[in-house]
């Protein structure tokens, strides 16, 4: 890391190029899987095949007997599953020193491509075949003389944060900057294209706030293909650097739902059950994302029963409400809309723009009104549900029967006003019930919030 960051400071003439027009990679290797005599397709033979014959060969020390045909795969037999000949030293080097023998700029192209396809830095089969190619490119008038000598491309030590520095600090989209260096939308998510943007992660990862937006947002746009993320082995690391530098601040609304939006579309909602993807991302990570999440809840609930409510009941509730918001005390949050208030909701939320689930319903003919609602909130282990209009608000201590889940679709009522404490929001002018749950709060969990800005807007 401290590597990709003295690039990203201190080197910015590895920036100081032009962005040329992106290499056309997929045509001239369609174009080179036909035969030159018109008769179709090279040959679909199982690759092991060709695997053993080259190797037997080469054991042999007479690689030069074989096929023209299975010479021509020498790249793809040194990676391809199951027998990769690049594992074996004598193999390796007997099937380089033909490719070399036969002195053809098409080989050694198909071979780089294996070495942007199959990149680790720690295999000693690929660091061998990347010293070989940094000889050989400087043969001819081709970018990957210029990109070896720029990017160090054909050093497994320096290349990923050499690609990464360059995307990062460029201001073409990355993928455009990636395809003008060689990896197009074939290999960006082959071995050296997630080797840079693992190390890109870790440092956006490690910036603060306000530093993180724009590397977040070249981050986003690398990610993103045809589909809303494609970067799938790197999940994690990518989930930690749009959400680690905001662990003591808020994101501008705007770039906080573009993160949302990107990873909601790709791994769902955390809040639902059975989304393996957010399973691999660690509890202390997730949890940044749901207190933003909880956010989105509690406003959208302030807002909707704002709309069903008295004004001079309401105004007291989301003062209280929003003081614990906006001080990042209110950890998970989850709404139960009555019938009447969820219309608002649903055309709340399509105005937003907001994805994910944001609420659930409360049940009909379950002992409350259309017009009530209910807030559950979580802040630390207490568990409080404060129903709007007349209702009252519940608190749950740790380990009390009858705790509600968050995050259900359906409730029913009767069952998030059964706490073990139970009192009415009164003296709201004279914060009488504001300084009771402030309490409360304050001596189960440590939360504390000035009282002053209890007080309603005027």
């Amino acid at each position: 890391m401290s590597g990709l960051r003295s690039l990203l400071q201190d080197n910015p003439s590895l920036l100081a190029i032009r962005v040329p027009r992106p290499e056309t990679v997929a045509l001239p290797r369609a174009i080179r899987a036909i035969k030159p005599n018109g008769e179709g397709a090279v040959s679909q033979e199982p690759i092991e095949d060709v695997q053993a014959r080259l190797a037997a060969a080469a054991r042999a020390g007479d690689l030069g007997s074989v096929a023209r045909r299975d010479l021509r795969r020498i790249p793809q037999a040194l990676f391809a599953a199951p027998n990769a000949l690049v594992k074996d030293d004598e193999v390796l080097g007997a099937a380089l020193a033909e490719v070399d023998r036969r002195g053809q700029r098409s080989a050694i192209a198909d071979l780089v491509r294996q070495y942007v396809e199959h990149f680790d830095g720690g295999d000693a089969g690929l660091r061998t075949l990347a010293a070989w190619l940094r000889e050989r490119v400087d043969r001819f008038d081709w970018p990957w003389r210029e990109r070896s000598q720029r990017l160090r491309f054909f050093e497994p030590a320096f290349a990923p944060q050499n690609l990464a520095a360059l995307t990062l600090r460029a201001t073409e989209p990355p993928r455009r900057v990636l395809a003008s260096e060689g990896l197009d939308a074939l290999s960006l998510t082959g071995g050296l294209g997630a080797r840079a943007f693992s190390l890109a992660c870790a440092y956006v990862e490690g910036l603060s706030g306000a530093a993180s937006i724009e590397p977040q947002a070249r981050l986003l746009d690398w990610a993103r293909g045809e589909r809303p993320y494609e970067m799938a082995k790197q999940w994690p690391e990518f989930v930690c650097a749009m959400l680690l530098p905001w662990r003591t601040a808020d994101p501008p609304e705007e770039h906080r739902r573009k993160i949302s939006d990107a990873l909601v579309a790709y791994a769902g909602d955390p809040r639902s059950r059975g989304r393996a993807s957010w399973s691999l991302v660690e509890d202390d990570v997730q949890a940044i994302f749901r207190s933003w999440l909880a956010r989105a809840t509690v406003l959208q609930f302030l807002d909707v029963v704002g709309e069903v409510a008295r004004d001079d009941q309401w105004r007291y509730r989301r003062a209280f409400w929003t003081s614990y918001l906006h001080d990042r005390l209110i950890e998970d949050a989850w709404v139960a809309f009555g019938s009447r208030a969820t219309p608002y909701a649903r055309r709340m939320q399509d105005r937003l723009g907001e994805r994910g689930r944001l609420y659930g319903s409360v049940e009909p003919g379950t002992g409350r009104s259309p017009d009530q609602s209910a807030l559950l909130v979580r802040i630390g282990d207490l568990l409080i549900v404060d129903w709007s209009h007349n209702g009252r608000y519940n608190v749950w201590r740790p380990g009390q029967g009858g705790r509600p889940r968050l995050y259900e679709d359906r409730y029913n009522a009767s069952d998030l006003d059964a706490a073990p404490l139970r009192e009415s929001h009164t003296g709201s002018p004279g914060y009488h019930w504001q300084q009771r749950l402030a309490e409360i709060i304050r001596r189960d969990t440590k939360a504390t919030v000035d009282w002053r800005r209890w007080r309603p807007e005027r």
